[in-house]
């Protein structure tokens, strides 16, 4: 049975098809270039952690076989799902609504991000 991460990723995947398609096609036409580039950047990254997010699945997979499971797989899926949440969702709102100081937030996500391909690293 396939674990939990797989499903996350894949809707992740669904989500980041629907929000680059939006942006594609209605953004594109009611923001500015700058705006624009803020929401082809959050997608970008959504789309490039969810493959994150699939590839840790599967190394759950093969860890499942083995007789210790590390916590530390779960966590870096926890920091890549915050990382798209807290980056990406930030450059999302700051596009849609026009809230600059939601950029604030954007760095928290990325540090998730970081932490999350170490803590892959870590399980090679």
């Amino acid at each position: 049975k396939m674990n939990n991460w797989w499903q996350i990723g894949c809707i992740s995947g669904a989500i980041a098809v629907i929000l680059g398609a939006f942006g594609a096609h209605k953004i594109k036409s009611i923001r500015t270039a700058d705006e624009l580039k803020w929401w082809e950047t959050a997608t970008s990254y959504h789309f490039i952690h969810t493959i994150a997010i699939i590839f840790m699945a599967i190394r759950h997979e093969n860890h499942m076989n083995s007789l210790v499971i590390s916590p530390s797989l779960n966590i870096a899926g926890i920091m890549f799902l915050l990382g798209i949440v807290l980056f990406s969702g930030s450059l999302y709102l700051m596009t849609i609504i026009r809230v600059r100081w939601l950029g604030a937030i954007t760095p928290i996500g990325g540090t998730c991000f970081i932490i999350g391909w170490i803590l892959l690293a870590l399980n090679a």
